[in-house]
């Protein structure tokens, strides 16, 4: 199977920035596949650039938030195509973990989004580090 495209899309500069960070980590993405809905666009505009952008081809719309113009928009297309899955609320965790594996399905693929993004999403408590993870600590070390 042919990995579906994903496109991005959120409020504000959500688009551009999650392509901005998957750049660093996995190199050049082709700008098209992510869009902002900008404080300039309204929702006819946002919904040009998106319709641009379907094909006669498997797609997934990852979208900022469940219930914003963007999902709406997407959710009416999904909606109407088969072809279309949507994921609201992932993280660019998922994008990652998901960009080199293979899938049977697109479902498969966005079932794997919203579990990467629940398996990776936490709060850092330092009440549950024991003494000898306390001294093997370091925060100076990134990725």
């Amino acid at each position: 199977m042919t990995k579906p495209k994903i496109i991005v899309v959120g409020h504000g500069n959500f688009a551009s920035g999650i392509c901005s960070s998957l750049e660093l980590f996995v190199g050049p993405q082709n700008k098209s596949n992510f869009i902002d809905f900008t404080k300039e666009m309204n929702e006819d505009d946002l919904e040009k650039k998106i319709n641009e952008q379907v094909s006669n081809q498997e797609i997934i719309f990852f979208t900022d938030l469940v219930g914003g113009t963007p999902y709406k928009l997407v959710a009416e297309l999904a909606y109407h195509n088969d072809q279309i899955g949507v994921v609201a609320g992932c993280n660019l965790s998922s994008l990652l973990e998901t960009t080199y594996r293979n899938y049977h399905s697109k479902e498969e693929l966005m079932h794997d989004l919203v579990a990467i993004t629940q398996k990776t999403a936490q709060v850092f408590d330092k009440t549950t580090l024991t003494k000898e993870n306390q001294d093997k600590t370091n925060f100076s070390d990134g990725i």
